[in-house]
């Protein structure tokens, strides 16, 4: 399933991967269009499917769309719902950092290594609900940015 919804300055799309959803979003997020992503995000948590949500192509992001993502990320815990984090951006991961985010997220330098960690993760939880620790996250090309999945 692909779900897509844009504006002129912002655009996000939902894939439905095999054990994964993935949500792209592009341009800047702000308090005029923060709309789109919160639907298309509230839609991708409706399977209960492990997400990543990928911010790389996003060049601008007010202090809204960090407390959507604060939101997508407390109701992920309520439902069990394991959630990763994916940008390069040297200033996202300054504005991250500066709010300790980066203490709360999981954060992956590229989508495959998201979508591989999280996948990993569910098929792990199916087999053996009770084994949650996978171990260490792999070292990104930015250093250690990944917190260990726990």
């Amino acid at each position: 399933m692909v779900m897509d919804r844009g504006t002129e300055s912002l655009w996000c799309q939902m894939v439905r991967l095999e054990h994964v959803n993935l949500v792209r979003v592009q341009g800047e997020i702000d308090v005029s269009n923060i709309y789109i992503p919160q639907d298309v995000l509230t839609q991708a948590l409706r399977d209960r499917l492990p997400l990543v949500i990928d911010l790389s192509r996003v060049t601008y992001l007010d202090s809204t769309a960090l407390n959507v993502l604060m939101g997508i990320r407390d109701r992920c815990r309520i439902m069990d719902v394991d959630l990763a984090l994916v940008f390069t951006s040297q200033a996202m991961r300054e504005v991250f950092s500066a709010l300790s985010l980066h203490e709360v997220f999981d954060i992956f330098p590229n989508v495959d290594d998201a979508v591989r960690l999280m996948t990993a993760r569910r098929t792990c939880n199916a087999a053996a609900p009770q084994a949650r620790v996978l171990g260490q996250a792999a070292e990104t090309e930015t250093g250690n940015y990944a917190r260990p999945l726990a």
